[in-house]
């Protein structure tokens, strides 16, 4: 094989662009890697916090469920005292007429 300078100077172009070939194939193949990583993460991050927020919003339901209830238990006791007494008294109204307040 002889070595001129047109086959040194091609053979310098052709390694060259095997270089450049190869860079862009890697740099696609790593942006391409880094876009799934970016939708993965996205994802995982969006399913992460939308469960801590279906659980933050089932404990505030529970503990307002809680307080209404514990609400009606006592307005039921204080409903069902023994010593309560109704009295109405008659009041004179407009004409003459008579209402209970």
């Amino acid at each position: 094989m002889s070595k001129s300078l047109g086959l040194t100077i091609g053979r310098g172009i052709g390694k060259l662009g095997a270089l450049a070939v190869e860079g862009a194939v890697r740099g696609a193949y790593a942006s391409g890697q880094f876009a799934t990583d970016v939708a993965e993460g996205a994802q995982q991050g969006y399913d992460e916090r939308h469960a801590q927020l279906l659980i933050s919003r089932a404990a505030k339901r529970d503990a307002a469920l809680k307080q209404r209830e514990a609400l009606k238990v006592a307005h039921t006791a204080a409903m069902s005292a023994t010593d309560m007494v109704v009295v109405a008294e008659p009041v004179v109204v407009k004409r003459g007429k008579v209402a209970l307040g």
